[in-house]
């Protein structure tokens, strides 16, 4: 039993490098890459050089729900940009929701919502610290559980 990663659509090929990084650690790795324009998916599935790699390409948001439940751990890699800085992602929220395993760029945007009790954070844009972060949690199986024990929390939108 591996761990699967969900990843929501980023226009970066760093996403795929860090995949490629944390899979020559550890063979049990897998990753989703959900959503984002298929006309992008081949030049996506060119620079991962792992056939574990599965970019879905454009979802409709009903099927959303059973990516969710296939994942272990969901990963928000933000950029440390305005939009990156200024936005709160509603897959934040879904993840929390689904009481799914969280690593999340450190950005003041994320840590306004997320505590460290409930996400692990990595440099933002950083690949290496990335996959050591997911490196890290699989090898502590205790901190990727799917978990439906994991409290779900109220969260003011102001």
């Amino acid at each position: 039993a591996g761990l699967l990663l969900g990843i929501a659509f980023l226009f970066s090929n760093n996403i795929c490098c860090f995949f490629d990084i944390a899979s020559v650690e550890n063979s049990n790795i897998g990753l989703y890459i959900v959503g984002g324009p298929d006309s992008l998916v081949s030049k996506y599935k060119i620079l991962s050089k792992s056939e574990k790699a599965i970019l879905t390409g454009h979802v409709d948001y009903s099927k959303v729900p059973l990516y969710l439940r296939a994942i272990d751990i969901a990963v928000i890699p933000l950029f440390e940009n305005q939009h990156g800085l200024t936005t709160s992602p509603i897959k934040l929220f879904e993840y929390m929701a689904a009481g799914k395993t969280i690593l999340a760029s450190n950005l003041s945007s994320l840590n306004e919502i997320l505590s460290t009790s409930e996400a692990l954070f990595f440099e933002p844009g950083n690949v290496q610290d990335l996959a050591q972060k997911i490196n890290f949690i699989s090898k502590d199986s205790s901190l990727a559980v799917n978990s439906s024990t994991r409290p779900v929390r109220s969260v003011s939108l102001s």
